[in-house]
């Protein structure tokens, strides 16, 4: 079978991502993890969310980021919280962004910050603060 990332992205589209290893997920080009459906980012295990790339974490659009459910915003890296954009920090919510660990809400850039929301800083714990 080929490589996961050699796939076309009308092939991706059709992937059940519930079933995909983290080793696949970290080798989808950000190309490939832009065409996913709000389905299949929901379906993504939450150990292997870690495993998307910085870079293409960074293109998630809001849409993508809004479909991650609480379990994997939790899971997600420090470095790939350092990717987030404002729009997909504001996106993320504020019941999601309490989930984060305190080194996640640390590494988030300026532009990262820019993005929370009121409720979102509201929702922040005072460990997160």
């Amino acid at each position: 079978m080929a490589s996961i990332s050699s796939l076309s992205n009308s092939i991706i589209k059709a992937i059940d991502f519930s079933i995909v290893t983290s080793a696949e997920i970290a080798s989808l080009t950000s190309a490939q993890i832009s065409v996913l459906s709000n389905a299949q980012i929901s379906a993504i295990t939450t150990s292997a969310i870690s495993s998307i790339s910085t870079a293409a974490i960074a293109n998630l659009s809001t849409a993508q980021m809004y479909a991650l459910i609480t379990s994997q915003i939790a899971y997600l890296s420090t470095s790939q919280a350092a990717a987030l954009t404002s729009a997909q920090v504001n996106a993320i919510g504020a019941t999601n962004i309490a989930t984060m660990e305190t080194a996640d809400i640390a590494a988030l850039s300026t532009a990262g910050v820019a993005g929370l929301s009121t409720a979102e800083m509201v929702a922040l714990t005072t460990d997160q603060l």
